[in-house]
């Protein structure tokens, strides 16, 4: 059975450490980034990170529905062919 620590890391670590972790780093004005400042074009990179992290953590959860479809559909095959071989 595989774990979901994993998923939890990405879905939860990375925007808790992006954005409260890391205060320190982005409460600031300066510098100016795309006319934004720093604090604003931090933010606005966090929800990108974590769509990103999201995303990636739904890929690699393995009990995620995307996964259990997948797996169900490799052992409905292999039945199948069991199945065949027995028949003959």
């Amino acid at each position: 059975m595989q774990s979901r620590l994993p998923t939890f890391l990405l879905v939860v670590g990375v925007p808790f450490t992006l954005l409260v972790l890391c205060f320190k780093i982005y409460n600031r004005i300066e510098p100016m980034i795309l006319g934004f400042p720093f604090l604003y074009f931090w933010l606005f990179s966090c929800l990108f990170i974590s769509f990103a992290s999201m995303y990636v953590g739904w890929r690699i959860d393995p009990k995620s529905d995307r996964n259990l479809r997948k797996q169900n559909v490799k052992n409905n095959a292999q039945n199948q062919a069991d199945s065949r071989g027995r028949d003959q």
